[in-house]
Parts: structure tokens; C-alpha cells; sequence
């Protein structure tokens, strides 16, 4: 992942966390830094479970797992603001 590309995301990121109490961006960025910086930031079990939270029963933890795939495919935070929204819901 490009430096410019991260630091954008990674500020929008920040700015829509701030304005929510959502669990989505925190672990959104947990994705995106995994993305960018790879195993120095999670090891690969670590990177599984974070994975493996977007089949989680509960709502709350299937939310951070979606934001964690969302960071970690490198996917616009703008474009995501409505759906993390959605979700929450």
C-alpha cells in the first residue's frame, strides 16, 4: 500500500471515529495498519481471529470483524460511512 493512499485512509479513518462510538473504525484501522505494515503490526494468527470475527453471532463482534476486512482491503473510509452506519443499526 502506497504511504500517501494509508495516510489518507488512515486520517479519514480517525475523523470518523471520533465522530462515532462504533466499533467498525477502530478495527477498520487495525485493518488497514495490518495491510501496511503486514506481520510487524499482527502476527498471521492474530490477523485469523480479527478474520474470522466477520462470522461472529454477535452483532457487535461481526461489526469489528467486518471493519477489520474493510481496512485490511484497503477500502475507501468515505465510502464505507454509510454502511458502517447500516450495519450498526
Amino acid at each position: 500500500m502506497q504511504n500517501d493512499l494509508y495516510r489518507k485512509y488512515h486520517e479519514l479513518a480517525c475523523q470518523l471515529r471520533d465522530l462515532t462510538s462504533s466499533p467498525f473504525w477502530p478495527a477498520y484501522l487495525r485493518g488497514l495498519n495490518r495491510t501496511h505494515f503486514g506481520w510487524r503490526y499482527l502476527s498471521d494468527d492474530e490477523h485469523r481471529l480479527w478474520l474470522e470475527l466477520c462470522d461472529s453471532k454477535d452483532p457487535t463482534e461481526r461489526l469489528k470483524g467486518r471493519g477489520y476486512q474493510a481496512g485490511f482491503n484497503q477500502q475507501n473510509p468515505v465510502d464505507l460511512a454509510t454502511f458502517e452506519k447500516e450495519l450498526s443499526e
